[in-house]
């Protein structure tokens, strides 16, 4: 296996959406970087907001920006059709009390939020099924 597919989103067991992506949505979306893959989401343990993921970091993206995407009448369509709800459903919870739950915990509430993962390359998004 090459290195490059143990990066890609489907050796993580996520799948293509058939959401429509726009020219350098990842720029109107805040990203500062360079990276292929990126994963957007409504996800901090202690803090509410939107946030940009790539390899290298994470940044808090442009709100307006990510609000818009989802009321695409195309975008919304077809997360209603696969019941993919991107907006938070972990409660804010202080930093200290996230990382003094046991590993299968915080992986729990981690895995109430769901996020989009964006191949730059070739403008697919990956969700999880």
């Amino acid at each position: 296996m090459l290195d490059d597919e143990l990066t890609e989103p489907e050796a993580f067991g996520l799948v293509a959406v058939p959401i429509p992506v726009p020219p350098m949505l990842e720029e109107a979306l805040g990203y500062p970087g360079e990276e292929r893959y990126l994963s957007f989401h409504e996800w901090r343990p202690d803090q509410l907001g939107y946030y940009i993921d790539d390899a290298q970091g994470t940044w808090q993206g442009a709100v307006p920006g990510w609000s818009l995407f989802l009321r695409h009448p195309a975008v919304d369509c077809i997360c209603e059709r696969l019941r993919l709800d991107l907006s938070r459903c972990a409660p804010a919870i202080p930093r200290q009390r996230y990382l003094a739950k046991a590993r299968e915990n915080r992986v729990s509430f981690w895995g109430q939020s769901r996020s989009l993962v964006l191949d730059r390359n070739t403008t697919v998004v990956c969700g999880a099924p």
